[in-house]
């Protein structure tokens, strides 16, 4: 597979993409996409003893809404709303499909928790995707992902009770099953 990937953490990228910005006539499938951006969390969660989540169809209009925005725009922001919210984009040459655009987004988020210190808990702006995945408060989910006619790929979360509360790390970000790093 033939892909950049691009996250841009807590940093709001106001350029413009190269390239047309109106979505692309190829659907995703928002059925197999639901179901496996669910499960990863879930997975995720679960190694940090972390409630499921459960899926919400509101929280996955307002995602939804804002990826295809992001795909006709080209501009990679969040959308400042109250709930909390990860962002995703890369660019493929290739047909991706709903299952590898979850594992895409939820895995490299995840990822932070290389950095993360549990012996400061806090916010960084390096590491709040992967808190924000974990936040024990956090209950309800909802996602959206979108394709612009150059081949990238737009992928929103929204999260509610929102995470990265300040002073609310310790009781919302367990370290993972078999002790985890630091």
């Amino acid at each position: 597979m033939n892909y950049r990937r691009g996250i841009f953490a807590a940093a709001v990228w106001l350029g413009t993409l190269a390239g047309s910005r109106e979505a692309a006539a190829e659907s995703i499938d928002m059925a197999a996409f639901r179901s496996a951006v669910l499960a990863k969390h879930n997975d995720y969660r679960a190694r940090h003893h972390a409630p499921k989540l459960e899926y919400s169809s509101r929280l996955e209009s307002g995602a939804l809404s804002w990826a295809r925005r992001l795909a006709s725009t080209g501009k990679f922001e969040h959308s400042g709303g109250e709930e909390g919210e990860n962002l995703h984009f890369f660019f493929s040459t290739e047909s991706i499909s709903a299952d590898e655009l979850a594992e895409q987004a939820v895995s490299h988020w995840y990822n932070e928790i290389k950095k993360y210190n549990y012996k400061r808990p806090g916010f960084s702006g390096t590491t709040g995707h992967f808190t924000q995945v974990v936040w024990k408060s956090s209950t309800s989910l909802g996602c959206g992902a979108a394709k612009s006619k150059d081949q990238s790929y737009f992928i929103v979360c929204r999260y509610s009770p929102a995470g990265n509360v300040l002073g609310k790390f310790p009781e919302n970000v367990d370290r993972p099953s078999g002790g985890g790093r630091r």
